[in-house]
């Protein structure tokens, strides 16, 4: 006669345990790993989100930009600061003409008007603007422009960021461009 035998044995019981403890602890890394993932995808999506929108306030800014018209409309960039006077959009949703001054300040590109100070791109490591003089097969970049009566066609802006990279922006002047 033979007897059934019934439940595991120790040995079972322990080679179950084994498997399900290396299952256990190779499904946290990869759960881990996704996670580390997933917070570089938002980390990079926040600075792509960022730096459009430095790109889009400045693209406005120099649309916008205003010489000649009052005493204090001049227009004075180097290669490593523009000053000039835009319409802005205030708080209350109205436009109004304020003096402008954009340069780097520590690793960020910023821009300063008389009430603010408008951060509009992180970890810049170099930035420098030309001039873009007049249109055409014949068109010339300046490193500098000072006027009180006139603007450049256009605003070449280099910046070369921390991460190794760089960027080159065009922006159109007013309706010269």
């Amino acid at each position: 006669m033979t007897t059934q035998r019934c439940g595991f044995t120790v040995v079972e019981l322990m080679v179950g345990l084994v498997v399900a403890g290396t299952v256990l602890t190779l499904a946290g890394r990869v759960v881990a790993e996704a996670a580390v993932g997933a917070h570089r995808i938002v980390d990079s999506r926040r600075s792509f989100d960022s730096i459009s929108v430095g790109r889009r306030w400045l693209s406005g800014a120099f649309r916008s930009l205003q010489v000649g018209r009052d005493r204090d409309d001049s227009f004075g960039g180097g290669a490593d600061q523009i000053e000039f006077t835009a319409r802005l959009q205030q708080p209350s949703g109205w436009f109004a003409a304020e003096r402008l001054r954009i340069a780097r300040h520590g690793s960020a590109l910023i821009a300063v008007t008389s009430a603010d100070t408008i951060s509009l791109f992180k970890g810049v490591r170099q930035f420098e603007a030309h001039y873009l003089l007049r249109g055409g097969e014949r068109s010339e970049w300046l490193r500098g422009w000072y006027s009180p009566s006139t603007a450049p066609v256009a605003i070449r802006l280099v910046i070369g960021w921390h991460s190794g990279a760089a960027d080159t922006l065009l922006l159109v002047v007013g309706g010269r461009g």
